[in-house]
């Protein structure tokens, strides 16, 4: 089941004609099913001094090791990944 859209954000970074270091940024939209965060993991997160917001879950091929991402305008840290099976991505 599919209720929700991220902006996976990739960054690049290359060098321009003058040799100056250029950040770019890429943006592209995948089609996930979005969690609260557990009880458990979210106080376990908050002891070691992280913010968890959401869990988010989409096909595994969709995923190209991006760090961030966008939801309702609104930017996150990708802080962990890891297979549920097969063909599905946490």
């Amino acid at each position: 089941m599919t209720d929700g859209v991220i902006s996976l954000v990739s960054k690049t970074i290359t060098q321009n004609e003058v040799k100056a270091i250029v950040e770019t940024e890429s943006t592209r939209d995948v089609f996930c099913e979005v969690q609260s965060v557990g009880r458990s993991d979210f106080y376990q997160a908050q002891q070691a001094g992280l913010d968890l917001s959401y869990v988010f879950i989409t096909d595994a091929a969709n995923y190209q090791g991006e760090r961030g991402l966008e939801y309702e305008s609104n930017r996150y840290a990708i802080k962990r990944t890891y297979l549920r099976d097969s063909d599905k991505l946490e």
